[in-house]
């Protein structure tokens, strides 16, 4: 999340999720999109769909799926 200050510069930003390995086929990615209200951030990775608590920086499967053998380089990581 950007935040800026009064004269349009940006504010110093927090980490929500810290580093880690992304659960399965973790090396595919994670993909993150904010709820309209900004109030929420979901997550959608290989083995799992969910929401990210904010104050924990947890993921919280909703979720669980068995990922896909694509038997070759990539990983199906499904949309939000």
């Amino acid at each position: 999340m950007v935040a800026f200050t009064n004269s349009g510069q940006v504010k110093p930003g927090k980490d929500i999720v810290g580093t880690n390995s992304g659960g399965i086929y973790g090396w595919w990615g994670t993909t993150f999109a904010w709820s309209p209200d900004g109030k929420q951030l979901a997550y959608a990775r290989s083995d799992s769909v969910g929401l990210v608590d904010l104050t924990k920086g947890e993921f919280q499967p909703k979720l669980n799926i068995t990922p896909f053998q694509t038997h070759g380089d990539w990983a199906w990581v499904p949309g939000i």
